[in-house]
């Protein structure tokens, strides 16, 4: 575990998101999971590759993950 911390969509949606990392051989890889709950669901958003692909992309994958919203 390397991190976890509140987060919240651009629509106002409520989550917490986890960071993990691990290495499979020589190669660090991170993961990420935020889960959101809504009030009769729970939504789970995975992204992971490694390190240096995460770090490179970490802007798109926030917005990605900043909106996201339920209808």
């Amino acid at each position: 575990l390397i991190k976890k911390q509140e987060v919240k969509s651009k629509s106002g949606l409520e989550g917490s998101q986890i960071h993990f990392g691990f290495d499979r051989g020589k190669t660090p890889l991170l993961y990420y999971v935020t889960v959101f709950t809504a009030k009769d669901a729970i939504f789970v958003i995975e992204s992971g590759c490694t390190k240096v692909l995460v770090e490179k992309h970490a802007p798109v994958l926030q917005e990605a993950l900043e909106s996201f919203r339920i209808n």
